[in-house]
């Protein structure tokens, strides 16, 4: 009788540490799962405003070369004698024209970016600034050719998540962007730094 209880304890013994075992090693699994999911999408938010920045970029630059030409076709039409002011006028109009899609191009950026961070995607505030300069009344700042004025060559914007940062990297003149993945624990941490306004 003995003999039999402490063979059933032994059983129990060691069905309880094959329990622990199996436990540790399902926890051990689903963690890395969770780590997993949360590096897919911390990529794939930084890949979506990779995507956004480059496309807006790609059409503001592609509006300020028109832009260019028609700011030298409107002092043509002002100095060479014999062109109309009527000519004069349309050109007016194409560069009102020109510049009010750039702002509508800029809206739409700005509200596809708080779109991804309704999406879950979580970005430095300095992503809302957009590419180029802006002026108190949050309108384009222009040079004299009318065209809109790069903010930096070189800027940086960080996306975050609990378990990673990611350092996007920025450059135009050609468009090019490079990234660096960062392991973080503490979201909290991270956004009271100072890294959320680089």
């Amino acid at each position: 009788m003995n003999e039999r209880g402490s063979t059933s304890f032994f059983g129990i013994c060691l069905l309880m540490i094959f329990s622990i075992i199996a436990l540790t090693v399902f926890s051990t699994q689903l963690n890395q799962s969770k780590i997993l999911q949360s590096k897919r999408a911390i990529l794939l938010c930084t890949k979506a405003l990779n995507g956004e920045t480059k496309l807006f970029i790609k059409k503001i630059e592609k509006i300020n070369k028109v832009l260019k030409l028609l700011k030298l076709g409107k002092i043509g039409a002002i100095l060479i004698p014999g062109i109309n002011l009527t000519t004069a006028q349309g050109v007016e109009y194409g560069i009102k024209t020109m510049k009010a899609i750039q702002e509508v191009q800029k809206v739409s950026y700005l509200k596809n970016i708080q779109s991804l961070m309704g999406k879950s995607c979580l970005f430095s505030l300095n992503s809302f600034k957009t590419p180029y300069k802006l002026k108190v009344n949050t309108l384009f700042e222009r040079n004299f050719y009318e065209q809109t004025i790069i903010r930096r060559k070189k800027w940086t914007v960080r996306t975050i998540n609990a378990n990673y940062s990611i350092l996007n990297e920025y450059s135009v003149y050609p468009f090019h962007t490079s990234s660096k993945m960062k392991k973080e624990f503490i979201l909290s941490n991270l956004l009271s730094s100072q890294q959320l306004y680089l």
